[in-house]
């Protein structure tokens, strides 16, 4: 289990220096400042600032490889090819949630919700499945 748990801590920390990466590719192309990630409300309001909007045709090639390395999609690829594997991550995404609100979190052992929340780009602690799993 420690392995595996060093594992997760591993890809965190990766997924943080991404996240970092691609919100500071993010603020050069459209003026943005860090606090406009925090919320929700925050990256609509980004998005308006996009004239296309957060649009993967409309994204620089630098927030491009940073975007496919945060998803964990190959970035060793022309722009357009990076931009069907995410088109294709994407609409997979779409159909687990699908499929996921169609049979419920219940069904779902562990394993499965902890996939599908890293599968979004998300971490969980595995202290806090232990806090939800009652919940679930």
């Amino acid at each position: 289990m420690d392995g595996q748990a060093t594992t997760r801590e591993k890809t965190l920390s990766k997924r943080i220096e991404l996240a970092k990466k691609l919100q500071a590719g993010m603020m050069k192309s459209a003026t943005a400042k860090p606090t406009d990630f925090v919320f929700p409300e925050h990256i609509i309001a980004m998005d308006k600032k996009y004239p296309g909007g957060f649009l993967l045709g409309n994204l620089n090639r630098t927030v491009l490889v940073y975007t496919c390395q945060f998803m964990g999609v190959s970035a060793f690829a022309p722009s357009f090819i990076m931009r069907v594997r995410l088109r294709n991550l994407m609409w997979k995404l779409r159909l687990d949630d699908k499929l996921i609100l169609r049979d419920g979190f219940p069904r779902l052992s562990l394993e499965e919700l902890q996939d599908a929340i890293e599968a979004r780009g998300m971490y969980v602690a595995s202290g806090i499945f232990d806090f939800l799993l009652p919940l679930v």
